[in-house]
């Protein structure tokens, strides 16, 4: 038995032979050759790409720049000894930055959703007037302590010579509104200055028509063509915007019941049956006792132009609750003074 063992260890057959050793020159052959496997794989992809590109570029197609970004980041990449250790490497800041940029430039590129087309009748906040009722406050987070019905005489308006009136001789010959406003407690107008949408669509329709008939005559632009349709509905959207929306109202209830108002104070009939006619200047208390005839204790104010010392009259504010007018606790602002006021029955500027 020691001697097989023996035998064995001096002559062992092949199958127990054990391998060769590797010189230093075979490992760098091998070496070598797997780096020409891989260098040969990647020329194979860029070979790919330079092919795909270029029927991109033959076909009207250039190269997207992610696609640039990336061929330049392998370009300065070194060639990894194994292409799998390749892939499962994370990547090289270098290239992350330029993929990055890529997106970024390329995402500059997609066209951007255009902005809504503004509403007809708009009517930009920053183009109102600036009134003469002062001071003015936001809306309040409750709802107004009462209103002023503005009524307008509308050749008394379009007498102020810095008003334009396109048509001064089809101006309506009883008093007209100019707006409803609601007042806080203290007798301010209550004003909103953040931007609201369109009104218009409440004069499409059968009902809507018939609404917008009953304002232009009752609630018309006068600085407008009475035929003028956007001329009117820019005012009302102006009116809303800026005062109705304080009311706590919705905007047709906020029209109509102002047009109501109108129609019960009815300021031009009372007037009338105290026999004061345009043409003439009046004292004051002529005023006072024709609008108090019809409504004991109404609250009200006068404003007028002055021409030369005579007082022209633009407007009458009335105090009103929603649904009726009313004695207001405070003083109204007035401007008439006490002594003569004149109902114009022509154009008189001033």
């Amino acid at each position: 038995m020691r001697q097989l063992f023996v035998k064995l260890k001096q002559n062992p057959p092949p199958d127990m032979m054990p391998p060769p050793p590797t010189s230093a020159k075979d490992g760098k052959d091998a070496k070598d050759e797997n780096n020409g496997k891989d260098a040969e794989d990647v020329k194979g992809e860029k070979d790919g790409k330079s092919e795909n590109e270029g029927k991109d570029a033959k076909n009207g197609k250039p190269p997207t720049q992610i696609a640039a970004a990336a061929a330049a980041a392998d370009e300065n990449k070194p060639a990894s000894p194994s292409k799998d250790i390749a892939m499962s490497s994370s990547l090289d800041s270098s290239k992350l930055d330029a993929l990055v940029a890529a997106v970024a430039e390329e995402a500059k590129s997609i066209p951007a959703h255009p902005p809504p087309a503004p509403s007809p009748h708009h009517f930009p906040l920053d183009l109102w007037p600036k009134d003469s009722l002062l001071p003015r406050r936001p809306c309040p987070p409750l709802p107004p302590d009462h209103f002023w019905l503005v009524h307008t005489w509308p050749k008394g308006f379009c007498s102020n010579s810095s008003v334009h009136c396109p048509q001064p001789n089809n101006l309506p010959l009883e008093l007209t509104i100019h707006g409803w406003w609601p007042v806080d407690r203290k007798d301010s107008t209550l004003n909103n200055y953040r931007q609201v949408g369109p009104i218009n669509y409440l004069f499409t329709g059968e009902a809507g028509e018939e609404l917008y008939t009953e304002m232009k005559n009752n609630w018309p632009n006068l600085t407008s063509p009475i035929e003028y349709r956007y001329g009117h509905i820019a005012f009302w959207e102006k009116e809303w915007a800026r005062h109705g929306i304080c009311s706590c109202f919705e905007p047709r209830l906020y029209f109509e019941t102002a047009l109501a108002l109108k129609r019960t104070i009815n300021v031009s009939q009372a007037l009338r049956a105290n026999g004061i006619k345009p043409g003439i200047e009046y004292p004051r208390r002529r005023f006072v006792k024709a609008l108090r005839r019809k409504i004991p204790r109404l609250s009200f104010a006068m404003r007028c132009g002055d021409k030369n010392g005579t007082k022209i009259l633009i407007e009458i504010r009335v105090c009103t609750s929603e649904t009726h007018a009313i004695s207001c606790s405070q003083r109204l602002n007035d401007n008439c003074g006490s002594c003569y006021i004149k109902l114009v029955s022509e154009i008189e500027p001033f």
